[in-house]
């Protein structure tokens, strides 16, 4: 093997992990400057799509089953270990990984969780036959982590209509750092008189952390919707955040 080549093969799993994204990052781009699309002037469709064209499914080798089941585990609480080996068990396959790095702490009722910042799957589950009320809300919040928006926002509509636990509003809460307005606003659903208590409670439990999530969201309206929402006011995300620190 010639020093080349050695060189290559040294590069760790997330040195290559970083340059792939470069790389689809500059096409983005270049892609953008052959189509003159302008910052803030791009239909919500295909802005979600682009960016998720930067986003694509990394290739994540050597992650054994419970070397995954041992991250799930960490995302949630103990006392829920049980159910947590369940859906483990019924979504780990061959195309199911999770992000080996990124991951988000919190803290819920004084337990530590690490929360995946993203999981990989082609194939979501999408019979759930098996699965008990708390064994499928788990699979709910696990799949708030997928990489592709659509799929986000399609298990966060199946969790609003069937929870008020607490340990999924860290899972929904990230979200409102995220770009995708339309999950904004399906969040925004969720936030009432039912379930408002419990964000602030996770607010006060994770300080540094909901304005790390409330900085996020100003950044991407400043990216994305500032045209479309000049006053930040009006922002649906700054919406949010102003009824969780007002409302009693």
């Amino acid at each position: 093997m010639n020093a080349a080549l050695k060189n290559l093969y040294c590069l760790s799993e997330a040195s290559l992990e970083i340059l792939a994204k470069v790389s689809t990052a500059l096409n983005f781009w270049y892609f953008c400057f052959k189509t003159k699309v302008q910052r803030g002037k791009i239909n919500n469709e295909l802005k979600n799509c682009l960016i998720e064209k930067c986003m694509n499914k990394p290739v994540f080798t050597n992650q054994s089953k419970s070397q995954i089941c041992t991250k799930l585990q960490q995302a949630f609480p103990k006392n829920l270990a049980n159910d947590v080996q369940k859906v483990a068990d019924f979504v780990i396959d061959n195309d199911f990984s999770i992000h080996p790095n990124l991951v988000q702490e919190v803290i819920i009722k004084a337990e530590k969780l690490l929360i995946p910042s993203r999981i990989y799957d082609d194939n979501p589950p999408t019979a759930i036959g098996g699965l008990t009320n708390t064994q499928q809300t788990i699979l709910n919040c696990l799949y708030l982590r997928h990489y592709n928006g659509f799929v986000r926002q399609k298990y966060l509509e199946k969790l609003i209509q069937n929870t008020q636990d607490y340990f999924v509003i860290p899972y929904i809460f990230q979200l409102l750092g995220e770009y995708v307005v339309e999950i904004l606003a399906v969040v925004s659903e969720h936030i009432n008189e039912k379930t408002i208590a419990h964000y602030q409670q996770f607010i006060a439990e994770n300080p540094k952390y909901a304005q790390q999530t409330q900085s996020r969201m100003t950044s991407y309206w400043d990216a994305y919707y500032r045209t479309q929402s000049p006053d930040l006011k009006h922002y649906i995300g700054y919406k949010i955040f102003k009824t969780l620190k007002t409302k009693s």
